[in-house]
Formats: structure tokens, sequence, C-alpha cells
């Protein structure tokens, strides 16, 4: 790692000795050559999670080009903690750092000099070896002048950068102030493999799942929500974490940068980064929603319980549940629940399959006082396939609204 990222780590080395899961971790890590078997049994070989999780540091510190594989790594399970490294500000500690140096530097100059002064009004000056050395000395020097101005030079390029990327002040400010590369933006259609990260330009249609806040024993964790977003070639679900969900509206279109992609029970879906950046723009042409009112003659539900330490998809088991992956045991009726639906839907004389996510699922609902179908695929299938008539608004084969006809 380089100074900047050791700064990171060490301003939040206590809270990541009491956040962070090696298991998240440490096997991609070896997987894609970041840390060695010697590294990885290192780890494993320390009893409690806070060792191990010093271990891992400890190497990573010190293994070279570690910064960027370990971030990717901890955003995959905890998203919320990768943004609070990748956002911890380090400038003062890097700016006393460089005072530090150019300091003992300068000091280390001025007593090779006296020394040298001394020296030669002892010999007469005709010590050949403390001459070289002052010549030496006399280079560096100027070697050192030369870097400041080189650094000075790209500090005005670097501010001339940013405050090109500023938008005019009649196209709205940034909403985020991160300036980093980003990609070429893309269509939504040509979203493929998992851990792509796209620029895409959408207009958010509607919100599938409303603003969940997750927490760990009455420590708050991290809030998401999920939107349906579309271009004009496709709609896709983005998953929206912690403060990016004020920033947007429903109805509004905007440029979404540095997005990650992710498959999910067969499903491309996008979801925030730390680095994602949210740009409104002027409303772009977009698919428009279908309606369509007919009856629902098939459906297939997925209640996934999870594991509220590390999100995992745990199976239920009585009244107190074991998460296999964190070992963590939970009161099963207090574990986070994620809906989805599968239907097929008959309207007229055509048959379509659709999805439906929690959100809509759960306004429909609780309009007819039945919520107590989110905690049982079975019976939540049964009153779904035996609704009389229904409406339904979609997009992209995506449920946004569901209601009795």
């Amino acid at each position: 790692m380089n100074l900047e990222e050791r700064l990171k780590i060490q301003k939040n080395y206590s809270y990541l000795l009491n956040e962070l899961r090696t298991d998240d971790v440490t096997d991609n890590l070896f997987s894609n050559n970041v840390i060695n078997h010697d590294d990885l049994q290192r780890v494993h070989s320390k009893i409690t999670d806070k060792d191990k999780v010093r271990s891992l540091l400890d190497i990573l510190i010190r293994t070279k080009n570690s910064f960027g594989p370990f971030l990717k790594e901890i955003e995959s399970s905890r998203p919320d903690l990768a943004k609070k490294i990748m956002m911890t500000d380090v400038s003062e500690e890097l700016n006393k750092e460089s005072c530090g140096e150019n300091t003992d530097r300068s000091s280390e100059i001025q007593t090779a000099m006296a020394q040298y002064t001394e020296a030669s009004t002892l010999r007469g000056g005709h010590n050949l070896r403390l001459r070289k050395s002052l010549k030496d000395i006399t280079n560096y020097n100027a070697h050192m002048e030369r870097k400041d101005v080189c650094l000075q030079v790209k500090s005005k390029h670097l501010d001339t950068k940013l405050n090109n990327l500023e938008l005019n002040e009649e196209d709205g400010p940034p909403i985020k102030k991160r300036k980093i590369s980003e990609p070429s933006p893309i269509l939504l259609n040509e979203l493929k493999d998992p851990g792509q990260r796209v620029t895409v330009l959408a207009k958010v249609m509607s919100l599938v799942q409303e603003l969940e806040e997750m927490e760990i024993y009455e420590k708050k964790k991290t809030t998401k929500a999920e939107f349906l977003i579309a271009d004009h070639t496709k709609g896709v679900v983005l998953t929206v974490w912690e403060d990016d969900f004020d920033e947007i509206k429903t109805g509004e279109s905007y440029i979404f940068g540095n997005l990650s992609t992710r498959h999910y029970k067969k499903m491309v879906k996008l979801t925030t980064t730390p680095q994602t950046t949210i740009t409104p723009i002027a409303n772009i042409q977009s698919l428009e929603e279908s309606e369509n009112i007919g009856k629902i003659v098939g459906a297939f539900v997925e209640i996934d319980k999870k594991c509220k330490n590390c999100l995992k998809v745990i199976a239920e088991n009585n009244l107190v549940t074991r998460c296999p992956k964190c070992n963590w045991k939970h009161r099963t009726e207090l574990l986070l629940v994620d809906i989805q639906a599968g239907i097929r839907f008959q309207a007229e004389k055509s048959e379509i399959k659709l999805t439906i996510f929690k959100g809509p699922l759960k306004r429909f609902l609780t309009i007819n006082s039945r919520t107590d179908l989110l905690l049982t695929a079975g019976d939540l299938e049964d009153f779904l396939i035996n609704l009389s008539d229904v409406k339904l608004q979609h997009l992209s084969k995506i449920v946004t609204k569901i209601e009795r006809y």
C-alpha cells in the first residue's frame, strides 16, 4: 500500500477490528494472488475475530497494490464499510508526512554543509571526498527544488481538471463531489458480466423496495432501497445504499457513474458503490410502463431469511437459527426478510411471466390487510392464484404496481 492507503487503513483500524469479518475477504484475496498461502494460514491460525483482522491488516499494509482488491472484497459484503474507508480524509496527515520528510532532509543538508566548512577550514579545503559530498548534496537539493515545482504544476493542473468537471450553474451542481475516472456510458441492455463498473443514463421509474434500515444488535449498519430505472432499451433494478437514497427522485433522469453490476436469481441488477456519482440531467427517452388487466394463473414465491450480521441467506430452524457463514445465532423472527415472486399472468389470450419485488407486493397486501402472508410462501402463492381479475403495471417484465380490478 502507498502512504495515503495506509493512512486510510490506520484511521479506520479500530473500526475495522470490530466490524470486518475475515472470512468475507481472505479466500478471494488468496484466489486473486493478493496474499499467499502462508499469509492465509497465518490469518486462519488466529483464534479471535479481532486477531484475525489484525493479522490480515498487518499483511496487507506491507503488500504492494493490495488496497484496491481489499476494498473491492469488502464492498461485496459491506458496502457501507468500504464507503467509510474510501471517503476517509487523510490530506492533513499526508501534508504532515511530507513536511516532516522535507524538514528532516533540510536539516541533514545543513549539518553536512557545516561539517564540510569545518573540515575545509582545518585541512585547507583540499579534501576531495568532502568536496564530492557537497556536490552530491547540492545536486540533491536542486532535485528537491525541481520536484517541488513539479508538484505545484501538478496541483494547478488537478485544480483545472476539477474545475472543468463542475457543471454550469444553470445545469445544477453535481450531487457528488468525488471526482474519479468513470467508464463511458453504456445502454442498459448491454449489461452482462457481474462485477462490472458501469456508467448509465437512465430515468427513475418507480420504487420497488422501500428504504430498509439494517441493524446489528442495536448498532446501525446501513440502509438501502431499490428503484426500477430505464432507458430506451431496458429496465433494470438499482440498489441504492445509504445517503444516495435522498439524491434521486422518481420520474427524474440522472447520469449514474461507477455503478456495479450484480447477478441475483438469474437477473442482472445494479448497485451503487462508494465511488458512485449521481448527476441530474434533462429527462431522457425511456421505455414506458405497460398496463394490463387479467388473472394470475401461476405463482412461485421465494422468501429468503438473511443473517443480520453478514446478510447471508440462511435456512430458518425453529425459534433460533445459526448462520453457517459468521456462526452467529439469531432469533428467527428477527431475521431480515427478502421476498420475490414470479407469476404467470394471463391477459386476454396472451400469457407472460413477470417478477414482483417486495415493495409492490407489500403495498398490495397492506391495502388488502394481508401482510401476514409475507411470512409464508405457500399461503402467499395460494392467495395470488385465487385472486379475481387484477390490474398490473409492469416494465421489462418487472411489476411496479398491482391492484384489484
